[in-house]
């Protein structure tokens, strides 16, 4: 009981860092954020319409409450964002910053899509990065209402890597009815691990071996005839 007792107070004091947003951010990323901290500060209620509001809120309140989070909102916006953004209540100018990059348009839509097959990875990049802006395009697209399935990420992640783990894509589908995207991640993942590795104690070795040969031709060089 007193375990869950404190529960609340651990949440309520989280922080959560909000950088400006200047439009060229992660929208979707930037919003949950915002809206985190718009409810955590008691704030969230008036991005719904006036009319839904609770009885238990007077409208002088609800006017107040309503005029601190515009001014949070407007407070993480540049100027630019800002200017084209004004509006007289917060939830106007949420709907406004959403109209700007969460649209749920055909050009939204065909823009990331062709992000998202066109994310390729070569041999030696960071596969971690990789991996982000993968399911990073795919949490735009969700948020555009198009669905994709664990097996239809699993099957677009497969074909975004190097030609080098071919050998890793023919395993995991070997005799398997359906994919599921995490253990492919993982997989890859853990496969990019064994390669760095792998190449580093190659590295390792051939500069012991170097350092040895270059010791020996040394002491041969210093023998004196007799």
């Amino acid at each position: 009981m007193e375990g869950d007792m404190k529960t609340p107070q651990l949440v309520a004091s989280v922080k959560v860092e909000l950088k400006l947003f200047t439009g060229k951010e992660n929208f979707t990323f930037w919003q949950k954020r915002m809206k985190y901290v718009l409810k955590q500060q008691g704030l969230s209620v008036v991005l719904a319409s006036k009319e839904k509001k609770s009885e238990t809120i007077i409208n002088a309140e609800w006017e107040n409450l309503d005029e601190l989070a515009k001014r949070f909102i407007e407070h993480h916006l540049t100027d630019d964002m800002l200017c084209n953004s004004m509006e007289d209540i917060v939830k106007q100018t949420w709907e406004k910053i959403e109209e700007m990059f969460a649209l749920k348009s055909l050009s939204n839509k065909l823009f990331l899509k062709d992000e998202l097959h066109s994310l390729k990875i070569e041999k030696d990049a960071n596969m971690m990065k990789h991996l982000n802006s993968f399911n990073r395009c795919i949490a735009d697209l969700q948020r555009l209402d198009e669905v994709y399935k664990s097996e239809d990420k699993a099957v677009m992640l497969l074909t975004s890597v190097p030609q080098s783990y071919k050998h890793l894509c023919t395993t995991l589908m070997f005799g398997k009815r359906t994919l599921k995207y995490e253990e492919v991640m993982e997989e890859i993942l853990t496969h990019h691990r064994m390669v760095q590795c792998s190449e580093e104690c190659s590295q390792s070795e051939g500069l012991v071996a170097r350092i040895g040969g270059k010791g020996r031709s040394s002491k041969r060089g210093g023998q004196v005839k007799q």
